[in-house]
């Protein structure tokens, strides 16, 4: 579907995996304030439903749809008027693949990705699309996010290496000396004005708003990653096209956690998409 400037402002994608519906219905809330905050700023940019467009991908299994697609449609009628629609029957594809149902066929200049238990600031959308809008050669913007506790999670990133995946594992305090030294350099900081340039660096796929037209021209994520890194990967691939930048005044609330807590399900699709990443863009030890 061609990217013309007759589609959508802005289309969303969130992919479920028997996630948590609270924390869904608290994601969903906030993306609707952003969302009619965004509408309010852009009097006269399609009233008639063609503002925006959201997709919840439901790579659950069946018994979870079930639940998903009551919950969707018990939900009040959003103030937006954009309703949360769900996008299921393929199984579980994987994160990337997920959100590739929606890349593929959306027509929005941009395209948000957005987990499922990320809360958006209320100006969040304003401040993301305007930035992209007054700066072309930008085509992908991340968020400054916060743990529910107020802990900013510093959620943009150095390279990787085979010692900072190692000893991210491990518990902090085990981390002295140069090992600490080189864990604290991974977690990129802000730079003051509000604006960091963090072309070739990785970003989170908790919140990724990008310019529609590179992402397609990539072809969206890698579907060969199944779970973990497919978000360093698209990062790091449209850094070599397009600006990366992270706002100060995008901000998130993130209820995620780290995958070493997760179970070994988790670190084993963690291990692989490790492996898939310095496979496809080089290897570093330290």
């Amino acid at each position: 579907m061609p990217i013309d400037g007759r589609g959508p402002l802005l289309s969303v994608s969130i992919v479920v995996f028997r996630s948590d519906l609270g924390l869904l219905a608290r994601c969903l809330d906030a993306l609707d304030a952003a969302l009619d905050a965004l509408r309010t700023a852009r009097r006269g940019v399609d009233d008639a439903g063609r503002f925006a467009e959201v997709s919840v991908v439901d790579n659950g299994p069946g018994d979870y749809s079930a639940g998903l697609a009551t919950f969707l449609a018990d939900r009040p009628p959003p103030r937006s008027g954009v309703p949360a629609e769900p996008i299921t029957g393929h199984g579980n594809l994987g994160y990337g693949r997920g959100n590739n149902l929606v890349i593929a066929r959306t027509a929005a200049s941009y395209h948000l990705v957005l987990n499922p238990d990320a809360e958006l600031a209320p100006d969040a959308l304003v401040n993301g699309v305007s930035f992209m809008e007054r700066h072309a050669d930008v085509g992908l913007v991340a968020a400054t996010s916060v743990s529910p506790d107020g802990e900013t999670l510093n959620l943009c990133k150095g390279y990787p290496s085979l010692a900072v995946l190692a000893m991210r594992a491990l518990p902090r305090a085990l981390a002295v000396g140069p090992f600490g030294r080189r864990l604290a350099a991974y977690d990129l900081r802000a730079a003051p004005g509000g604006v960091t340039d963090v072309t070739g660096a990785m970003v989170s796929g908790s919140f990724m708003l990008f310019r529609t037209a590179p992402l397609r021209a990539l072809g969206g994520f890698d579907p060969a990653y199944f779970l973990y890194f497919e978000d360093f990967d698209l990062a790091y691939r449209i850094g070599r096209v397009a600006r990366v930048v992270w706002l100060s005044d995008v901000r998130v609330l993130h209820h995620g956690g780290h995958a070493s807590r997760k179970g070994w399900t988790h670190r084993r699709h963690f291990a692989r998409g490790a492996l898939r990443f310095f496979s496809t863009h080089g290897w570093r030890l330290w």
